[in-house]
């Protein structure tokens, strides 16, 4: 890439022996927050809810807050909460509020279950984009939103092995699907044994809003079914 006149910058790593290494081999300052550029603040600021108050060891990687010191993933939600404050009560709203989260893995889906079966409902109820909600429609979407600013933040680990001083025995994958009338899910977890004992860590997990065709899906269908 260097020969190609492309040279890689912006690296970050939660080794700081690696990280040093190629701030000395490249020349490039590692990433502080004086050397972000503007078009990154302006993103950061409008979809992560970030300010120049950060703490100096989260990064944004692709779209997530990695805590390069804990070497954990952060899920901040009183941006989000006040993004909600600052829109209408409507339809249009509630979707904006929804497409604003990031969690390709669905580490925190369970609490998003909620909004988006309350914005089935208001396609059930074939209300407009720009109509505002009735008072028990508004009461349901500004619980949840308080709900979610009770919630902070939820760190997650982002290595699934566990310290490296214990001998792993063996892994095992085990898979959860479950449905109601309103929603269906899926989540998978690793279960590691060590020396040491045993424990699990969450993989992914997803959901779903039941189709309003059949509200009820069998359990033997979720796993294919949200894949």
């Amino acid at each position: 890439m260097k020969e190609g006149v492309c040279n890689l910058r912006k690296w970050i790593s939660n080794s700081e022996k690696l990280m040093q290494w190629i701030d000395q081999e490249g020349g490039v300052p590692i990433m502080e927050a004086s050397t972000v550029f503007e078009e990154d603040k302006t993103y950061t600021q409008t979809q992560l809810g970030v300010n120049n108050s950060t703490i100096s060891c989260e990064r944004k990687i692709l779209g997530l807050k990695w805590d390069i010191a804990k070497d954990t993933f952060m899920f901040y939600f009183d941006w989000l909460v006040q993004f909600a404050k600052e829109l209408s009560l409507n339809k249009r709203s509630v979707l904006q509020v929804v497409s604003k989260r990031y969690d390709p893995l669905g580490l925190n889906s369970p609490l998003f279950s909620t909004v988006k079966a309350l914005f089935q409902d208001l396609c059930k109820l074939k209300i407009s984009w720009n109509e505002p909600l009735d008072e028990d429609l508004a009461l349901r979407y500004l619980s949840w939103v308080s709900d979610l600013l009770k919630v902070q933040c939820i760190p997650v680990e982002r290595c699934d092995i566990p310290n490296s001083e214990e001998n792993v025995v063996s892994f095992q994958i085990h898979g959860f699907g479950d449905s109601s009338e309103v929603t269906y899910a899926a989540v998978v977890y690793l279960r590691i044994e060590t020396s040491k004992g045993a424990c699990t860590r969450l993989v992914m997990s997803k959901t779903r809003v039941a189709p309003l065709a059949k509200q009820t899906i069998p359990r033997r269908e979720l796993l294919v079914a949200l894949i």
